[in-house]
């Protein structure tokens, strides 16, 4: 799949006085040792990118006719992207490529102040492409980049560094959807109700992309898009600061969202009725709904009784054997299947399925949940498919063990089996675990400080299960 041209470049002039460069001089050495692709191999990951990885992210997007070199000369940030993103089963420089496009993203961002339409569709990429090798606080910081340069999106230069990029019509709006869409996806499922972004300009933005309809992939951005509206509105008004208002029955409340969820479904055209993020997205925001029926405080039998905190229980219970069975419904070993932001909402869902295991209530059986949702068979499947990936991401040209370069990845198969292994122990009555009491009995604190999730920094998981 792999070009040889950075192995034996070709002699190419470099200035205007006629100097070529030979095989030996600093300038290719120079291109040798950098990461980055030669124009041939580019070419073949910027048709990677579009063949597997496009359909995933409709608020990108990159005309067919332009080819590699046009794109690095008029979007060079959003170039990067597409190479970072394309080489996701290349361990090494992927990890390398991904650091130096985050420093490039630095530097022009604070010391130049650049603000460009091509630097936030690169940061989006990043985000949702790299989210797994990034640390928490970069996820954050990221992300309220991405949030900054939407602010004013018509005084937003359209070209990294004066050139003259040509856009589309729309793509500033659908980049203002995708920054909308990448925060909500973290701060919902983290319960960080206070940061989420104000809907107002959203509502016009996606107005005006879906009166146009100028892509087919629009129609899957608007739907993305209002499944995470709905999500950010449970959150919101389930949250202990949302709740306190309330002058509607919570069983009133839970029922009024479940319909909503259900005509969204009921919207959803043949072509995206089975589309698997759009049906993990809508298990999501059902267990968003649902999962305050964990909490003692907010439904203690003044507020509901025993038989409907139980019944919401078994629902939630529901919801997410549902989205592990479409999580985990086909390989990911050819072909991406989710947007790796999508591991965000992973995490929340191993975090609340562990939750309802520690459950002390009357009528909440252990041994009657695990036979609908066994957590330490779900940690497996999850431990299976990054082992998966690992492997093959091992298998590019250049191979972490010679490099001396860990795959993220490989951190967060730590996290699953030490997980796995404390969940079996609770199952089987060896080691109860005490998440929702007592966190501090057990090492989820430890376990959970070190994962690579991107939640808000250090405590974001902590928080779920607390």
């Amino acid at each position: 799949m792999y070009s040889f041209e950075h192995l034996f470049p070709s002699p190419s002039p470099t200035g205007d006085d006629g100097y070529e460069a030979t095989a030996w001089s600093p300038e290719v050495m120079k291109e040798f040792d950098s990461p980055w692709p030669l124009p041939a191999e580019s070419e073949m990951l910027l048709m990677v990118y579009r063949e597997m990885f496009a359909e995933y992210f409709p608020f990108v997007l990159i005309p067919r006719e332009l080819s590699s070199a046009d794109l690095r000369l008029q979007r060079p940030f959003l170039w990067k992207a597409v190479m970072v993103s394309a080489t996701i089963f290349d361990a090494t420089r992927q990890v390398k490529l991904g650091e130096e496009l985050l420093a490039d993203i630095g530097k022009a961002s604070i010391v130049d102040g650049t603000r460009s339409l091509d630097m936030l569709q690169a940061v989006e990429l990043l985000i949702g492409w790299w989210y797994f090798a990034l640390k928490s606080s970069q996820v954050t910081n990221l992300l309220f980049l991405a949030r900054s340069m939407c602010v004013n999106l018509t005084a937003m230069s359209y070209g990294s560094q004066g050139e003259d990029a040509k856009y589309g019509p729309l793509d500033h709006l659908r980049a203002y959807a995708g920054a909308y869409y990448l925060n909500t996806i973290i701060f919902t499922t983290n319960k960080k109700t206070d940061v989420l972004m104000s809907t107002t300009q959203l509502d016009h933005c996606c107005k005006v992309i879906e009166n146009s309809m100028e892509y087919p992939s629009d129609e899957y951005l608007i739907k993305l898009v209002k499944i995470q509206q709905l999500a950010q509105t449970i959150s919101i008004t389930v949250s202990s600061d949302g709740m306190a208002p309330m002058s509607l029955p919570l069983v009133m409340v839970v029922q009024s969202f479940q319909d909503q969820l259900d005509t969204f479904r009921a919207s959803l055209s043949p072509r995206l009725a089975q589309n698997p993020t759009l049906l993990c997205h809508i298990h999501v925001a059902e267990i968003l709904l649902k999962d305050m029926a964990i909490s003692d405080q907010r439904c203690s039998p003044d507020n509901m009784q025993v038989s409907d905190r139980l019944q919401l229980l078994w629902s939630c219970v529901k919801s997410l054997s549902d989205f592990f069975e479409i999580r985990f419904a086909e390989p990911e070993i050819e072909k991406p299947r989710f947007l790796c932001i999508i591991a965000s909402d992973l995490a929340y869902t191993l975090i609340t399925g562990i939750k309802l295991l520690t459950l002390q209530l009357p009528g909440w059986d252990v041994a009657s949940i695990t036979k609908e949702l066994d957590m330490a068979v779900i940690f497996g499947k999850q431990i299976d498919h990054l082992m998966e990936i690992i492997a093959k991401r091992k298998s590019g040209l250049l191979s972490p063990d010679r490099c001396g370069i860990e795959d993220p990845l490989e951190r967060l198969v730590r996290l699953m089996r030490t997980a796995q292994e404390l969940v079996g122990m609770h199952i089987n009555g060896g080691s109860p675990l005490q998440m929702v009491d007592d966190m501090g009995a057990v090492a989820w604190r430890d376990i959970m400080n070190e994962a690579p999730w991107g939640m808000e920094d250090s405590q974001g998981l902590i928080d779920l299960a607390s």
